[in-house]
């Protein structure tokens, strides 16, 4: 959190510049003359919400198909409390 802080801080403090110019303003770097072309921001987002939705999918069956393979907590838990049972004498 400190560090957003930190981050929004100094990216308000040199607003509009993104890389400001130490020789002539004219030559910083703002966020104006930095952006992409509308058309390649839309192809960027028409490429990105099937992408995500892809990764959310693909992370779901992945973790349903390992958490088939691997032992149920009940049995690992009963498991480890018959043997760490005190032995008697």
């Amino acid at each position: 959190m400190y560090m957003a802080g930190i981050a929004a801080s100094t990216a308000h403090g040199i607003s509009p510049y993104v890389l400001p110019s130490t020789l002539d303003p004219s030559l910083g770097l703002t966020v104006y003359n930095s952006a992409a072309p509308p058309h390649a921001l839309e192809v960027g987002l028409a490429w990105f919400i099937p992408a995500l939705i892809l990764a959310i999918v693909y992370l779901f069956v992945a973790y349903r198909s390992f958490q088939v393979k691997s032992p149920s907590r009940r049995k690992a838990t009963k498991v480890l409390s018959v043997r760490s049972a005190p032995r008697s004498l």
